[in-house]
């Protein structure tokens, strides 16, 4: 799309840290957004695949919330780099290196620098980014978070529980995937729904192990 991304994540101070900084310098990305954590591991996924199916997932990793020392090395990093930054992207995976501090902290800046956050939650920090530009759930997670049933082909309970999310957490816009049933947008002008396309692809879900 031409942008030129710049990632900024936890790892350990072991051999998979250095394997990732080298993965990226080899893709022309920055690593300076890197913070080595030594109490933590750097995650390592590996699947496991039967031809063209997924069958199994094993994941190494750390999963606890960052020590406050490791939080603040990590904010103090990401302010150093938004400045030069066109937008903030918050992918959250539950993998206890965001928590509202840190999420807050950085919404005030970027709102403060005029650069738009856009935000791919997970359930633990589901409310945690009041003040957003964009928030882009899923069914599953809107339906979790808002803790009530809405039916992906109904456009007035899509647009009731979008509104409900823009008025909780201040939001610009909302964006929310609908699996094989498309996408739907509620921004600042008319609402909208896209159909999505039918493509015949592999199964890529599987059971996960972490250990």
């Amino acid at each position: 799309m031409g942008a030129q991304p710049l990632l900024c994540a936890v790892v350990g101070q072991d051999e998979e840290g250095k394997a990732l900084a080298q993965l990226l310098a080899e893709e022309q990305i920055s690593s300076e957004g890197l913070l080595y954590s030594a109490s933590r591991i750097t995650t390592v996924k590996h699947r496991i695949l039967a031809g063209h199916q997924h069958l199994l997932r094993v994941d190494a990793e750390i999963t606890k919330p960052l020590e406050p020392s490791d939080r603040e090395a990590l904010l103090e990093i990401i302010l150093t780099l938004l400045p030069d930054c066109q937008v903030l992207i918050f992918e959250d995976y539950d993998k206890g290196i965001l928590d509202e501090t840190l999420i807050q902290a950085l919404i005030q800046e970027a709102k403060a620098l005029r650069i738009p956050t856009v935000v791919d939650p997970k359930k633990r920090n589901f409310w945690a980014y009041k003040g957003a530009t964009l928030f882009k759930p899923n069914l599953k997670e809107l339906r979790e978070g808002l803790k009530t049933e809405i039916d992906a082909q109904s456009l007035e309970g899509l647009h009731q529980a979008s509104t409900a999310l823009k008025q909780r957490l201040a939001l610009d816009q909302v964006l929310v995937t609908l699996s094989e049933w498309g996408v739907y947008l509620d921004g600042t002008e008319e609402p909208f729904h896209i159909p999505a396309h039918v493509r015949s692809i592999a199964d890529v879900s599987g059971q996960a192990i972490r250990w």
